[in-house]
């Protein structure tokens, strides 16, 4: 695994006090995903949405974070949603 993967899941935020980085199969108690995916990620949360001053990810990467944090944020690739990359949603062909 990414040394970054040690950095985030289960591990309180320095920056937001009482929050937690990733919080395996629990998306919207995970302050990175609440980072990426809120306008204003709110009072709990220090500074604004990410990445900061630049427009907002595409649906589609949020999607992929929110897939892998509820997932259970795995260590190594499990569904081939994560071989491929990421799949359209709503995409119809």
């Amino acid at each position: 695994p990414e040394p970054s993967w040690f950095n985030l899941v289960d591990v309180p935020s320095s920056q937001a006090p009482g929050q937690i980085r990733v919080v395996p199969r629990n998306a919207l108690a995970s302050l990175l995903f609440r980072k990426f995916n809120c306008d204003v990620p709110g009072p709990l949360i220090s500074g604004g949405r990410m990445p900061l001053d630049r427009p907002p990810r595409p649906l589609a990467e949020q999607a992929l974070i929110y897939d892998w944090i509820m997932a259970g944020a795995p260590f190594e690739p499990t569904d081939t949603i994560f071989f491929a990359g990421f799949e359209q949603r709503g995409f119809v062909p």
